[in-house]
C-alpha cells in the first residue's frame, strides 16, 4: 500500500529540452568504428578470410599473425 503524499508534486517537475541532434548512448549493441581501424580491417573483410584459431593451414597462420600484430599496436 502506498502512503498519501504530503505535498502536491504537480509543479515540482523540471523539463530539460533535448539538443537539436540525437545522442546515441547504446554502445553495448553497436559502437562506431574508428576510421583507422576500419581501414586496417578492410583486407580481412575482402580478401584474407583466415580464422586465427585455425592453426593447421596458411590462412589461419596469416590471420593469427595479423591479430597478434594488432594486439601489439593497441597495447
Amino acid at each position: 500500500m502506498n502512503a498519501p503524499l504530503d505535498k502536491n508534486l504537480e509543479h515540482t517537475h523540471t523539463f530539460v529540452t533535448a539538443p537539436h541532434f540525437p545522442i546515441y548512448m547504446d554502445y553495448s549493441s553497436t559502437t562506431p568504428i574508428d576510421p583507422r581501424v576500419a581501414d586496417k580491417m578492410i583486407p580481412y573483410l575482402r580478401e584474407q578470410f583466415g580464422n586465427p584459431a585455425s592453426r593447421s593451414h596458411m590462412y589461419g597462420w596469416t590471420a593469427e599473425a595479423a591479430l597478434e600484430e594488432a594486439r601489439v599496436e593497441v597495447a
